[in-house]
C-alpha cells in the first residue's frame, strides 16, 4: 500500500498496515493446558478519509508431522484513533467465531512502539459455553520493521485475575 495514501491521524501506525504470519505462538491460562499454534494478521486501510484500520486474525494449530491444519479463532475488527490525542488515543472493536464481541480502548507508546488496549465492554451470545470472558488486554509491540509480537491477557468468570493468554511473534510477508 502507498503510505502517503493513509489517512494522516493514522502515521504513527502505519507500521502495522500489511500482512504477518506468526508460527510458535504459546497459549496458556490457569485452567487450561498450554498449546502452541499458528495465526495471520492481516491490517489493511480501506478508506483514507477514515481514521479507521481493518484488522483480521486467523489462528491455527498445525501437526508437524502431517502438516494437518485445523483453523482454531477468527476475529475481524476495526481498529480507530481519536484525531490529535496525545498520546495516541486508540479503540479496537472486534467481532469473533467463537461469539464473542470486545471493545477495547488504549494508547500508543510511540516511544516504545508499544499498542496497548484493554476492554470496556465484553459481550457474549447465549449459545457460548462457560467460563465466560470477563476482561481482556492486548499488546501489540513493533519488534523491528519486519516483526511485532502480541501479548493477551485475559480474565474469565471462573479465574478473574488478569493473566496472560497468548503470546504470538509474527513476521512480515512481502
Amino acid at each position: 500500500m502507498d503510505k502517503s495514501l493513509v489517512n494522516p491521524c493514522l502515521k504513527s501506525l502505519t507500521w502495522l498496515i500489511g500482512s504477518w504470519v506468526g508460527k510458535g505462538g504459546i497459549g496458556k491460562y490457569p485452567t487450561i493446558k498450554t498449546f502452541s499454534y499458528c495465526e495471520k494478521l492481516e491490517v489493511t486501510h480501506p478508506a483514507s478519509h477514515q481514521p479507521v484500520l481493518h484488522v483480521k486474525f486467523s489462528a491455527w494449530f498445525e501437526n508437524k508431522e502431517t502438516k494437518e491444519i485445523k483453523y482454531a479463532h477468527f476475529e475481524n475488527g476495526f481498529l480507530k484513533v481519536r484525531p490529535s490525542s496525545d498520546p495516541l488515543h486508540v479503540t479496537y472493536t472486534s467481532a469473533h467465531n467463537n461469539g464473542l464481541t470486545i471493545i477495547e480502548e488504549g494508547q500508543f507508546e510511540e516511544v516504545n512502539n508499544l499498542l496497548t488496549i484493554e476492554s470496556n465492554s465484553v459481550g457474549r451470545t447465549s449459545i457460548n459455553k462457560p467460563p465466560a470472558v470477563i476482561r481482556t488486554k492486548r499488546q501489540l509491540k513493533l519488534l523491528d520493521e519486519n516483526h511485532l509480537s502480541l501479548r493477551m491477557f485475559m480474565a474469565t468468570s471462573t479465574h478473574a485475575d488478569l493473566d496472560e493468554h497468548l503470546y504470538i511473534e509474527y513476521e512480515r510477508e512481502n
